[in-house]
């Protein structure tokens, strides 16, 4: 802590930007998504771990009902899959399989068009997102995020489902940046 209170003091930006170093990732669920991470009225549907052929990896899953005032809680629907490769070619191998996926396997309602005119903070020395709305029959439009990060061997798959409302601005139709919390905190465990 006082190494970073005196790199800000010191007005290194570079350095205060930069989160605290830490160890290497052994366990994939420390860096899933938690049920804090989804917050009120979140239920977990989803909590698994196991090995591939890239390695070790956990996906965790929550969900909160879909009316009007759970919805402004946060996303509908917080998915992580997180994997910690073998080795460092594995990872990128993996990452550009991932990156590469269309059409949210993730998702339970349908996916329409692109979400136009979003452009979401980059985390992790390689990311990747995909979007796609959704109207449900009462008009409701929800929106569908995918986003594709590796740090090192880390390779992480964040699903993200809720109201259009929560992710872009209704003015200019722009990201809000609320979305960046949840990429950004899978980001900070990478």
């Amino acid at each position: 802590q006082p190494a970073q209170q005196q790199a800000a003091e010191s007005g290194d930006e570079e350095e205060e930007a930069k989160p605290a170093p830490r160890g290497p990732v052994n366990d994939p669920h420390e860096v899933t998504f938690t049920l804090a991470d989804a917050g009120k009225e979140a239920t977990q549907f989803k909590d698994e771990s196991g090995t591939d052929k890239f390695g070790k990896w956990a996906v965790t899953r929550y969900e909160r009902d879909r009316s009007n005032g759970m919805s402004a809680l946060g996303p509908n629907v917080i998915q992580s899959k997180v994997w910690v490769a073998k080795d460092l070619e594995t990872a990128k191998g993996l990452y550009k399989e991932q990156a590469a996926v269309k059409g949210f396997p993730e998702r339970t309602e349908s996916a329409q068009g692109t979400v136009e005119k979003i452009k979401p903070t980059r985390y992790g020395e390689e990311f990747a997102y995909d979007s796609a709305f959704y109207q449900d029959r009462d008009d409701k439009i929800y929106q569908h995020y995918r986003f594709v990060m590796r740090v090192g061997n880390v390779v992480s798959v964040i699903y993200l489902f809720g109201r259009e409302e929560f992710f872009q601005d209704q003015k200019d139709r722009t990201w809000t940046g609320q979305g960046d919390w949840f990429t950004s905190a899978v980001f900070h465990r990478m």
